[in-house]
């Protein structure tokens, strides 16, 4: 859909008015910045506290918990990928795990997520 240039009283063509659209998105973003600024000002002891307990971690169970996470989604994948090859399609693993990984973060992020994450795998 083409907008035609209103004429003014000598026949000239004037600007198109700006849309609002972006004074909104604006205004929406700017909102969600200080939402979160309150909600991480109001929690700034929990963060202070986390923060020198993270510097007592020890680097080796660290490496242990990252590693026992990176086998855990690649053995989800895995399962996913042999179920899916018993039904005939064919699926590359990298694109299994970064699946697994965003079914995990929909459903700690989203309110009822583990049943909404159910349903990720089934959209892609």
């Amino acid at each position: 859909m083409t907008r035609h240039p209103q004429r003014d009283t000598a026949g000239t063509p004037s600007p198109p008015r700006p849309s609002p659209r972006p004074v909104v998105a604006r205004l929406v973003r700017a909102g969600l910045v200080l939402t979160i600024a309150g909600v991480v000002a109001s929690h700034s002891r929990t963060l202070v506290g986390a923060a020198s307990r993270l510097g007592r971690l020890s680097p080796w169970w660290l490496l242990a918990a990252v590693a026992a996470e990176v086998v855990s989604y690649a053995a989800a994948a895995e399962i996913q990928r042999h179920l899916l090859a018993a039904a005939g399609v064919r699926v590359g693993r990298l694109f299994l795990v970064a699946l697994s990984y965003a079914s995990s973060a929909v459903s700690g992020l989203l309110p009822a997520g583990a049943a909404v994450a159910a349903e990720v795998p089934g959209r892609a």
